[in-house]
């Protein structure tokens, strides 16, 4: 299996959700036009840190799995690794 569990991955564009601090995205996104999406701002502004480290390109934003901010057809596929923060809950605030 590829590094991250990649090797399913199809594109050429991909959306993590729930990337969390980025490190499984930094194994792929080089060869991927990939989007990041989770609910927790502290979580992406590391993830984007890690990404950069990394020499990664990717494009991160704040949201929900409930309210993506893309069209239906934005992407050829989707990953979701292990998933904490991309639904929203009353219980969390989402890092705000």
């Amino acid at each position: 299996m590829a590094p991250g569990g990649a090797l399913h991955l199809k594109g050429p564009r991909v959306l993590e959700v729930s990337l969390g601090t980025g490190y499984l995205m930094t194994e792929y996104a080089n060869r991927f036009e990939v989007h990041g999406l989770d609910l927790n701002a502290k979580l992406n502004a590391i993830g984007r840190a890690n990404l950069q480290r990394a020499g990664v390109r990717a494009i991160l934003c704040r949201g929900t799995v409930e309210a993506l901010p893309y069209r239906i057809d934005s992407f050829d596929c989707v990953r979701m690794e292990d998933d904490s923060l991309g639904f929203a809950s009353p219980a969390f605030d989402g890092g705000r």
